[in-house]
C-alpha cells in the first residue's frame, strides 16, 4: 500500500469530503499498524467529528499568570506533558520518576513523559507539600476537595476532574479569553504542536500514548493539509 496515494490532492478536497476521506485513510492506518488484519475486520470509526480545538498560546500564558498554584500545575500537566484530565487529577508522587512522570494510560501501561523546565518546577512545590505518596499532587498544591453543587456519589478522582474544567472554565471567563475549549483541548494542543514541529506522526503517537495511529490522527485532523506521507510509513 502506498501512503503516498492517501494523501495526494488533500489540498484540493471540499469540506464535506474530508470526513469520508477521513475514514478511509483511518482503516488504511489500521492496516499499516496492524498488517495482520483482515480489511474485514477493521471497524469503523466511531465518532462522528472530532474537536478541532487549538488552545492559543496567548491564552495558556494569560491563565498561567493569573491561576492559583494548583490550577497553574494542572495547566502545565494537560498542555506540556499532554496528560489526560483523569490522569492530572490522579498524579502522585509515586509517578514522578527524576525528570519524567510515569504517566498511567488507558489500558494500564505506564509512559514516560519528560519534564519541560517550567512543570519541573511545580513538580518540585508540589512534592515539598504532599503529605503522604499516595496524595494526588494538585491537592498537595491547594485543589479545593469538593464544591457545593457536585454530587456526593461521585468518586474523588470524578470530583477533582470536574473541579478541574469548571475552574478552568471560571477562569477563561473571568479573563474574557476564547470561549468553549477544556482541559482536554489543552492535550490536543500539545499534540498538534509536536507534530508541528517534527512531522512526525509516531512522536504524537508516543506523547499521547496511543495504541494506534488513528486515534492519534483524530487529534490532528485540523492539520490534514499539512500532514506528510513520510509520517505515516511503518518504521522499519
Amino acid at each position: 500500500m502506498h501512503t503516498e496515494t492517501l494523501v495526494r490532492g488533500w489540498s484540493d478536497l471540499q469540506p464535506n469530503s474530508i470526513r469520508a476521506y477521513t475514514s478511509a485513510l483511518r482503516k488504511a492506518l489500521q492496516v499499516i499498524d496492524a498488517p495482520w488484519q483482515s480489511h474485514a475486520g477493521l471497524r469503523s470509526p466511531v465518532k462522528g467529528s472530532p474537536r478541532n480545538v487549538v488552545v492559543p498560546d496567548d491564552d495558556t500564558e494569560a491563565m498561567l499568570a493569573t491561576a492559583p498554584p494548583w490550577l497553574a500545575f494542572a495547566i502545565l500537566l494537560s498542555r506540556d506533558a499532554a496528560l489526560r484530565t483523569g490522569t492530572v487529577v490522579r498524579l502522585t508522587r509515586q509517578h514522578i520518576n527524576g525528570q519524567y512522570i510515569r504517566a498511567p494510560t488507558k489500558r494500564g501501561a505506564r509512559t514516560n513523559v519528560p519534564l519541560t523546565p517550567r512543570l519541573a518546577l511545580m513538580i518540585d512545590a508540589a512534592l515539598a507539600h504532599a503529605t503522604a505518596d499516595d496524595e494526588p499532587l494538585v491537592y498537595a498544591l491547594g485543589m479545593p476537595r469538593r464544591w457545593k453543587a457536585q454530587s456526593p456519589t461521585r468518586t474523588q478522582h470524578e470530583r477533582a476532574a470536574e473541579t478541574y474544567r469548571r475552574s478552568i472554565r471560571q477562569l477563561r471567563q473571568r479573563l474574557g479569553l476564547t470561549d468553549g475549549w477544556t482541559p482536554h483541548d489543552l492535550r490536543r494542543t500539545a499534540a498538534r504542536a509536536l507534530y508541528n514541529n517534527t512531522g512526525d506522526l509516531r512522536d504524537v503517537q508516543q506523547l499521547l500514548a496511543h495504541r494506534n495511529l488513528p486515534q492519534s490522527l483524530w487529534y490532528l485532523q485540523d492539520a490534514f493539509h499539512e500532514l506528510r506521507p513520510e509520517s505515516l510509513t511503518t518504521p522499519t
